[in-house]
């Protein structure tokens, strides 16, 4: 059933015990009266009714409440008698079941005159639900004094205690009112969807504020699919409603039906109390009261003479006694047994204790020693790392190693050495091996061409030679204002070809390094 309700929210009021004029004098009859019809009629001449009737005002038709949330006239009387029959627990914990609903009732806000189905329908003004129930006494006996304790003005207690009821709903209407007013005739249902949806947040139930601006505030009225689900005995108030009241039920009831559920016995292994009135039972099958054992007489036992009855009352108690005296013996050696092993117990526990903290201690030392070892190994790996990557200095040891210690995981050095591996690329040994690879092919180039001078030389005035005669040939195209057919763009010379392969600007620096 409750999964059948999108939305749930609870109400409270104020619960208040009616009492006897010797309780609370200065509580006006006439006001009681107005509510006390609506008690359910329970009979209270017998000695063993534990039950407690009373009535609330259950929650407020056409009225938000202090959560912000209200019920219009056509839902209040759709569901106000769905809560007949439904459970009555402490502060909406459904295990502490205490009693439950007998009644439900609509009355006005003011008189507290009743009204029928469709004299409450009409109404834009404010009425309520009142709701009669039954708690169980004997479940909570002080929750039943507290109530009624609860009318005495006097009392600590007095307006302390409340109910609550818990309804089920699937939707709702937002309602804006300026001013303080929480009467429904005193605001307006908001239908543009947008301003619902920027509503919607503020309602209180939704966490918001409950307010749109210094003078107007936003409420929910819940509609739709609703049911009533429970009431509740609760310590804080949301509705404004009229106190609980209830009839005046002897406590010496109570103390009477405690005592005939709670029977209590002599232990069977206690001595049995010895009265000054024994029974003794005749061969007539008459029982005979005496107070004494002087009293016995041939008289009056007739068939049993009085020194027998002496005799069978001294062996009894001579037998008595022996039996005591036994098991006071061995009780005694008992418990003497028992306080040695618990003795004896108590040293070994103490001794297992020692032991185990001795070896916590241990195996911390030992936990933290191999901690240490895989935090240095770790740092050491990772340390190691870039001195195989990188072209270290002392001063970027340094840098490296107060990062590396704070570094956690894995992953944290994996994105750790990615970032490096960008920031020091110009030191990567595998660039500089590169670098210095071509300045060396470099070098060797030129002592290739001192030792081929001669060709170096030949093949440069011929290079020189060819390139004159292209010159010559565009400078006449030129004068011709004509183009060459089938000529290229000369080529580059060997030397220009080395600097364009040895260029900065082609060299590019490897981002991607070992990983431990």
């Amino acid at each position: 059933m409750l999964n059948n309700f999108k939305y749930r929210t609870i109400f409270s009021s104020i619960i208040k015990s009616v009492s006897s004029e010797e309780k609370d004098k200065y509580l006006a009859k006439a006001s009681l009266d107005e509510i006390r019809k609506y008690i359910p009629n329970v009979n209270f001449d017998s000695q063993y009714n534990d039950l407690l009737p009373i009535a609330a005002e259950a929650f407020n038709v056409n009225k938000f409440n202090k959560n912000g949330d209200g019920i219009g006239s056509e839902l209040g009387v759709k569901i106000y008698k769905s809560f007949i029959n439904k459970p009555l627990n402490l502060n909406h914990f459904r295990p502490t079941v205490i009693g439950f609903n007998l009644s439900s009732n609509l009355i006005t806000y003011d008189t507290n005159e009743p009204l029928t189905d469709e004299q409450a329908q009409k109404l834009t003004k404010p009425f309520n639900v009142i709701i009669g129930s039954l708690i169980w006494r004997i479940v909570n006996p002080k929750l039943a004094n507290l109530i009624e304790e609860s009318s005495d003005k006097e009392s600590e207690l007095y307006n302390k205690i409340f109910e609550s009821f818990e309804v089920g709903f699937n939707n709702y209407n937002i309602w804006k009112i300026k001013g303080r007013s929480r009467n429904f005739e005193d605001g307006e249902i908001v239908k543009d969807e947008k301003e619902i949806e920027k509503l919607d947040k503020i309602l209180t139930s939704n966490g918001g504020s409950g307010k749109l601006d210094n003078d107007t505030y936003i409420f929910r009225e819940l509609c739709g699919n609703a049911i009533g689900l429970a009431m509740a005995i609760v310590e804080s108030p949301a509705g404004f409603l009229k106190a609980i009241v209830t009839e005046p039920l002897d406590n010496k009831i109570v103390a009477n039906i405690e005592k005939k559920e709670n029977p209590i016995s002599q232990s069977s292994n206690s001595p049995v109390n010895k009265t000054k009135e024994q029974t003794i039972s005749t061969n007539k099958k008459e029982n005979i009261m005496i107070k004494s054992i002087k009293e016995l007489t041939d008289e009056n036992l007739k068939e049993i003479k009085a020194n027998v009855v002496m005799e069978l009352f001294e062996k009894g108690i001579k037998d008595a006694s022996e039996e005591y005296v036994k098991e006071r013996d061995a009780k005694t050696k008992s418990i003497t047994e028992l306080e040695t092993k618990n003795k004896e117990v108590f040293a070994e526990a103490e001794k297992t204790k020692k032991d185990l903290e001795t070896l916590t201690e241990k195996f911390n030392s030992l936990n933290s020693q191999i901690l240490a070892k895989q935090n240095e190994d770790k740092f050491n790996t990772r340390m190691g790392y870039f001195d195989n990557e990188y072209e270290l200095i002392d001063a970027d040891r340094e840098i490296l190693a107060g990062d590396i210690k704070e570094i956690k995981t894995d992953e944290d050095f994996d994105k750790y050495s990615k970032k490096m591996s960008v920031l020091m690329a110009a030191k990567n040994k595998n660039f500089i091996k590169m670098l210095k690879e071509k300045q060396k092919e470099k070098e060797g180039g030129k002592s290739d061409k001192k030792e081929d001078d001669k060709e170096t030389k030949e093949a440069k005035a011929s290079e020189e030679n060819a390139q004159s005669i292209l010159d010559k040939a565009l400078e006449t195209s030129a004068q011709d204002k004509t183009k060459l057919p089938n000529v290229s763009a000369p080529e580059q010379t060997l030397l220009e070809k080395f600097k364009d392969a040895f260029s900065f600007e082609n060299c590019v620096a490897p981002t991607k390094g070992y990983k431990p």
